[in-house]
């Protein structure tokens, strides 16, 4: 829990002395520092307005469980088994996937790539999927639709990659989309003020 407790404390620390607000605050994370990011959504929405996750570890319940997955025994030294009632529990009360419920989350941006033998392409779309419908409940209970068209919930599946993304021009082209994303969910100005063209 360290990490995640860490990674709430830099976001405060730069809230608190005034370098940015939560509107205006995103963050990235990529494999196990999706992980990170995706728990922040799930405890502490309100802190961020935006967030990337690149082939983010969202299911860990999901892939530990599977071991025809090519990694999953040798990870059990860094993750544990989950043979043991202990470290299921620990493991399945920060799992992002397992622990999303109905309420407002920030836009995101998650990656998947479909030659992935790290975080299966599957994990990212699982955690999507639920994630969408938990806000869309969220929002039907309060009768809160006002939000739906200014959060953006968006999965890109990358069919010829793996773990380490595109790269050359493909790689570019999605770093492209990703400002492109953060200059939309921020809902940030064409043109600086004062700027004409």
């Amino acid at each position: 829990m360290n990490s995640f407790n860490d990674f709430l404390a830099c976001i405060n620390t730069v809230q608190d002395q005034g370098y940015s607000k939560p509107r205006l605050t995103c963050c990235k994370g990529t494999s196990a520092g999706g992980l990170i990011v995706a728990h922040l959504c799930n405890n502490q929405p309100d802190k961020i307005s935006a967030a990337i996750m690149k082939v983010p570890h969202v299911d860990i319940i999901g892939t530990m469980l599977d071991q025809s997955l090519p990694l999953t025994v040798e990870e059990y030294e860094e993750w544990g088994n989950l043979d043991s009632n202990h470290v299921f529990d620990y493991i399945y009360s920060y799992c992002p996937y397992t622990n999303i419920e109905p309420h407002n989350y920030p836009s995101m941006f998650m990656t998947a790539s479909y030659h992935d033998n790290r975080v299966p392409y599957w994990s990212p779309v699982r955690f999507m999927a639920k994630l969408r419908a938990a806000q869309c409940e969220h929002q039907r209970r309060c009768n809160d639709v006002s939000t739906s068209s200014k959060v953006f919930q968006i999965l890109k599946t990358n069919l010829s990659s793996g773990h380490y993304g595109a790269a050359g021009d493909e790689g570019l082209k999605e770093a492209a989309l990703e400002i492109a994303f953060l200059h939309k969910a921020l809902d940030l100005p064409d043109m600086l003020p004062n700027q004409h063209s």
